[in-house]
């Protein structure tokens, strides 16, 4: 799988902080019956499923092309009050 692709303007990150089985795949999908998921085991093991049928699941950073990281000077500012007129 790419650790980085485009969609239009944005582009996806796939950062891996921790990746394991998440929840029971035929929990978290209820209108999955058991055979279609035995069908498609060969596929999904191990990257989207592991030994247990437990779902393993990656949250993506999206980043849009005219993203600009915040100041953390200005957010410190911000945070501390400095920037009040009382």
């Amino acid at each position: 799988m790419a650790n980085t692709f485009r969609v239009g303007e944005m582009t996806v990150h796939r950062i891996v902080e921790m990746e394991c089985g998440f929840t029971p795949a035929l929990e978290f999908l209820p209108a999955l019956k058991p055979e279609v998921l035995a069908e498609n085991r060969s596929w999904l093991v191990p990257r989207a499923l592991d030994a247990q049928d437990k779902l393993v699941l990656c949250f993506p950073v999206i980043r849009r092309a005219n993203h600009r990281r915040p100041d953390p000077f200005a957010i410190a500012s911000a945070l501390s009050g400095a920037g009040d007129k009382h």
